[in-house]
């Protein structure tokens, strides 16, 4: 259960990072050029954190699967040691509890239900900052593609002076950087999903391996 809880928090963590870098590029157009890289900075800080964050939830996927492992060789032991004579005594004493068991099965798969629902929203709330993070992408895209056509136009025409045109092109330049960094960003949205899918997996192996 609490490896159970871990997982969602690091879920819910990871999309507050995301969230984060959303607002950053949001801004990034409106500030003004001594602010700019203090922002790539940050954008770059909160990259960091997510990466920490995947190989914090891959280490629970690691413990997770150990757990579901050593549980299904102890119901082996059980169900083998269950043919011996003193085992066969013992267990008919633990058909009296047959309908407490019953409950205590039903409950357990009533918390991994949950804890699958929980796991769903947390996917739904990373998709959304990925279809966030899309848009952001797109309009740095656009962005770019205006000053590059803007350069062009003032180099033609030749209205404007040459420290004019490099600061368009370094503008340009800086929202490249943050256009492959948000491209960085899809990529680890997408293995966190997948983790997360075989995490979901995992859980419904778990409930199966319980019910035998």
């Amino acid at each position: 259960m609490s490896t159970q809880n871990d997982w969602r928090l690091y879920i819910v963590s990871a999309n507050e990072l995301f969230g984060q870098i959303d607002q950053l590029l949001h801004n990034f157009s409106s500030t003004n050029d001594d602010d700019k890289d203090k922002i790539i900075r940050d954008v770059e800080i909160r990259i960091v954190e997510i990466n920490e964050r995947i190989d914090e939830l891959q280490e629970l996927l690691t413990e997770f699967a150990g757990e579901s492992k050593k549980s299904a060789e102890n119901e082996r032991i059980k169900r083998t040691q269950g043919s011996k004579p003193s085992m066969r005594r013992q267990l008919l004493g633990e058909k009296r509890q047959h309908h407490s068991d019953e409950y205590v099965d039903m409950e357990g798969l009533s918390r991994m239900n949950q804890n699958t629902r929980n796991l769903e929203e947390g996917t739904l709330l990373i998709n959304q900052s990925l279809r966030n993070i899309d848009g952001a992408q797109v309009t740095a895209a656009s962005t770019i593609q205006h000053l590059q056509n803007q350069g062009e136009t003032l180099h033609r025409a030749g209205t404007v002076n040459d420290e004019i045109s490099n600061d368009l092109q370094d503008g340009a330049h800086i929202l490249r950087r943050i256009f492959r960094r948000s491209q960085q960003s899809r990529v680890v949205l997408v293995v966190l999903i997948t983790i997360i899918a075989l995490l979901i997996i995992i859980l419904f192996i778990g409930l199966i391996v319980k019910m035998m």
